[in-house]
């Protein structure tokens, strides 16, 4: 059976263990007219996408820092909170909570 991505038919193995590096490039949102990233003006190294409701953007860093930004132009830190463990999946919001979900854990935080 022919590889993938090669025209000489080979296979491209994947790179396992130590050799194995994820680059954090999470995708910006756009929350009324501002595009917010999650790299730039916060300190972290951030795997998950931001999110926005209520006129706040929501940031996780994978050490489990929270940042709650009051969303504009100069986007002003409400509130940072943390959690344990490591995070690299996007925040989800849904009926009034915010879902952060750990290597080992999930958070339901809201009414």
């Amino acid at each position: 059976m022919p590889g993938r991505g090669r025209r000489d038919g080979r296979r491209i193995a994947p790179r396992t263990g130590s050799h194995t590096r994820q680059t954090p490039i999470p995708s910006a949102v756009f929350h009324d007219g501002t595009i917010y990233l999650s790299r730039g003006y916060l300190q972290g190294v951030f795997f998950a996408s931001p999110v926005a409701a209520d006129g706040k953007v929501y940031l996780l860093s994978e050490t489990g820092e929270t940042f709650v930004l009051k969303a504009g132009r100069t986007p002003e830190v409400l509130a940072t909170n943390t959690l344990p463990g490591r995070f690299i999946a996007s925040p989800a919001i849904s009926r009034g909570r915010l879902l952060l979900r750990g290597d080992r854990t999930l958070h339901s935080i809201g009414r």
